[in-house]
């Protein structure tokens, strides 16, 4: 029973290690590069929202998708990447300027489209990027 155990709790231990690391199948993270003089904030929308914004308003999660001019930041998910493309073909990234997002109602920015880039990326364009987004 003691060596069951202890092999059980080895095999979760593998299991779950192995699952949270970049290898040639299954990436957990983007890089978005921010290469204007400008702030901006990011945000990734399922496919199946053609052309719309969603209700996510990235200026209330702490910051976590601002990128300040120059800059660049990971986009981490809990799970492979490559699985979002399971009951789709793209992904969607929408690029805002971060003064304007601060400064304007998130209702403003919906009803008005005002963002600076939307890109529509498929599996094959992101491992051709290298896992990599650039803006400007």
């Amino acid at each position: 029973m003691k060596y069951l155990t202890f092999f059980l709790v080895g095999i979760i231990f593998v299991s779950n290690t192995c699952s949270n690391k970049n290898d040639k199948d299954c990436h957990t993270s983007i890089t978005i590069f921010n290469n204007s003089d400008k702030a901006i904030y990011f945000h990734i929308s399922p496919a199946y929202s053609d052309t719309l914004i969603l209700d996510f308003n990235p200026t209330e999660a702490n910051k976590d998708f601002k990128i300040e001019k120059f800059s660049s930041k990971k986009d981490i998910f809990r799970s492979c990447i490559e699985g979002k493309f399971y009951n789709s073909s793209e992904i969607r990234y929408f690029i805002y300027d971060a003064q304007i997002l601060d400064s304007t109602p998130w209702d403003t920015i919906v009803n008005n489209y005002m963002i600076l880039k939307r890109f529509d990326l498929s599996l094959e364009d992101l491992q051709k990027m290298n896992w990599t987004i650039s803006y400007l």
